[in-house]
């Protein structure tokens, strides 16, 4: 073992939740974007809307990296791996869950009732103030 994989120590729970929120936002901006570049006209304030949203989530996403990008060096990667894996993974299902719930929602209270434990998972990650700076 080198000195320098010694010297790592394992990611506290803030790295975790950083590890597992980047790829969750950037997905989220992708999703976003993707509205704002469909070549639909939105409503004024939808657009605006949106535009706010992808603003937050673009400086959500700036404050995380800026938080565990300097600190990867010092941490053992396995687990951050694994809080990446487990976004990815909730990403894809919730999507699934997600398409289900359109097929079959005729109304917003059925589609607020079909989110699944992804997408809850997924909502802590629509702010980034839980980081220590």
């Amino acid at each position: 073992m080198s000195a320098n994989a010694a010297a790592q120590t394992l990611p506290d729970s803030i790295d975790l939740r950083a590890a597992y929120c980047i790829p969750i936002t950037q997905n989220a901006i992708s999703v976003l974007g993707s509205f704002s570049q469909d070549g639909r006209a939105l409503p004024a304030d939808a657009d605006d809307l949106l535009m706010r949203e992808l603003t937050k989530a673009r400086d959500n996403l700036a404050h995380m990296q800026r938080y565990l990008l300097p600190r990867l060096s010092a941490l053992e990667v396995g687990p951050l791996m694994a809080a990446r894996q487990q976004a990815l993974s909730d990403i894809r299902t919730n999507q699934a869950l997600a398409n289900s719930c359109l097929s079959k929602c005729k109304d917003a209270e059925c589609l607020s009732q079909c989110a699944g434990e992804p997408a809850q998972r997924m909502r802590k990650c629509q702010s980034s103030d839980w980081l220590p700076f």
